[in-house]
């Protein structure tokens, strides 16, 4: 039957690795390890000196305290893009004869190179900002993140990290005396500052001291930085309107950061001999800067509602999926039937239906491929004799799929249904669905839109079958039946042999078992 062969993925599942992804890396370590420490930071001074097409940005001024035009041209250059040509989500080959993620890791036949994704391969780190050798190395910020929590706050809400690094502010109790403030004391003094810390956690709080200092101790090396990284071009697009130019948040907090680095090294070069804490400020407000840019890298570009990987990981579109508008179903039907639209059908089932057309049918190649083609516009007799047969030959009382709606927090969010019945008309795109299943994930039949996956591989329909309607409707938290009819102990039982395929079981067979389960749960 059609169903005997099982669709496998042709590759396993791409690590995706965006910019600045890489320092929330969470890795799995061995069983036999004895670390305890999941994060990894990347030594950001090392990637830089193995990148022979790194380049910093200029911040340095000149005598007049003014960037050059040269500067700026290259400053702008390397920091922005008026166009997204490069974020290219789709894999490709060179020739583009094979295009789409399936295809991922396979040579083309034509060209013969592989077929990859630019964006997640060709898009990396172009920008750096460098800090001088008169000025403290920064704190690496995934580092300044995991200190800064485990560190904790005081009064207003204030973090004792933020306390240290800030020369211009006042250290409580039991900080003040004891240690000191500014950049470069942090820097200097890292380690005396990380042993104080772990001598005033007691208690509950100790239980985080071995993680930090395996922590400090597995990346000391890498805590400190004096080459920071900035986003590819291309994720910094400038956009014009008329006379005026517009960026995002993330490039004006990096314009921020890069003004206040070139204040900090004018000050020096004219003023050597001044203040050292009016340096120190320089530092700090250099580095708050920076932790504004990756927060809004962070919050905005990667994890954010429009973020890439929402965009392009968690919310990319899956394999033989769909969604449509659901309407009632008119007639007798059981409460587990859909009735889909014609073009959803054929258009996820292209591979079944011109198999079943050359075995059953005797079509060529392109004989099948042109009745498929013409049943994406307009309704035929044959591709509707051919999708009866797979619904009648599945070993299910139809195809199997999920369907659902978001959020699916909620019990009967998504449910597994059969599909017993195609439209024929081309124009109606709607999903017919029993109205007693709607209350579960929330819906009604005032324009919902319903998204559904089709189960492929037949082995899973049994693991899936906890998502049946049935177990929706008698599954209380005020959804489905139970609130509104009462189900006598027949009706209990009978379903309870269509699930389980039990004929035994009597009532009281069937009390004792439902007396068992309470008791256990």
């Amino acid at each position: 039957m059609w169903y005997d062969f099982v669709y496998k993925s042709k590759r396993e599942a791409d690590y995706w690795n965006p910019i600045f992804a890489e320092q929330r890396k969470v890795f799995c370590q061995p069983k036999t390890t004895k670390s305890i420490t999941k994060l990894k930071l990347i030594d950001f001074d090392e990637v830089f000196r193995n990148d022979p097409n790194a380049q910093v940005v200029p911040c340095g001024c000149d005598e007049t305290g003014t960037i050059n035009d040269s500067s700026t041209e290259l400053m702008k250059r390397i920091l922005f893009q008026e166009s997204d040509n490069n974020l290219n989500f789709i894999a490709s080959c060179d020739c583009g004869n094979l295009k789409g993620n399936f295809a991922l890791h396979t040579i083309c036949p034509k060209c013969k190179t592989e077929v990859r994704t630019a964006f997640a391969n060709e898009i990396r780190y172009l920008a750096w900002l460098e800090i001088p050798e008169f000025m403290p190395p920064l704190l690496h910020p995934e580092a300044y993140r995991v200190l800064g929590k485990w560190m904790g706050c005081v009064s207003r809400k204030k973090k004792v990290i933020d306390l240290l690094l800030d020369v211009d502010s006042e250290l409580p109790e039991p900080y003040a005396g004891v240690l000191g403030q500014g950049p470069d004391y942090f820097y200097k003094n890292f380690d005396d500052i990380i042993r104080f810390c772990l001598s005033l956690n007691r208690g509950a709080k100790a239980k985080k001291n071995e993680y930090i200092e395996e922590f400090v101790k597995t990346y000391r090396h890498c805590i400190f930085m004096r080459h920071i990284p900035i986003l590819n071009q291309s994720l910094h697009i400038l956009t014009k309107s008329g006379t005026m130019t517009y960026n995002d948040d993330a490039s004006t907090h990096i314009l921020k950061t890069c003004i206040e680095l070139g204040n900090a090294i004018y000050n020096y070069r004219h003023n050597p001999t001044s203040n050292k804490n009016y340096l120190e400020q320089h530092v700090w407000m250099t580095y708050q800067s920076y932790l504004e840019y990756v927060n809004a890298v962070t919050k905005g570009k990667l994890i954010g509602k429009t973020g890439f990987i929402r965009k392009c990981i968690l919310a990319a579109r899956m394999h033989f999926s769909a969604r449509a508008v659901i309407v009632p179903i008119v007639g007798d039907h059981m409460a587990d039937e859909v009735h889909l639209p014609w073009r959803m059908v054929v258009a996820n089932h292209k591979l079944e239906l011109i198999n079943l057309m050359k075995r059953r049918k005797k079509l060529s190649n392109d004989e099948a491929l042109y009745l498929y083609n013409k049943a994406l516009v307009t309704y035929d007799e044959t591709i509707h004799e051919c999708i009866k047969i797979l619904m009648a030959e599945s070993p299910w009382k139809g195809i199997p799929l999920l369907l659902g709606r978001n959020p699916t927090l909620r019990h009967g969010a998504v449910q597994l249904f059969f599909a017993v019945h195609v439209k024929t008309d081309p124009n109606d795109d709607t999903i017919g669905l029993t109205p007693y299943s709607i209350s579960a994930p929330n819906a009604d039949f005032d324009g919902d839109q319903l998204y559904l996956l089709f189960i492929k591989e037949q082995a899973l329909v049994p693991e899936l079958m906890k998502l049946h309607p049935i177990c929706t409707l008698l599954g209380g938290q005020g959804n489905g039946l139970d609130n509104a009819v009462k189900i006598t102990s027949e009706q209990s039982i009978g379903m309870h042999r269509y699930l389980t395929e039990d004929d035994t079981i009597d009532v009281k067979k069937y009390k004792d078992l439902c007396e068992k389960n309470m008791k256990v749960s």
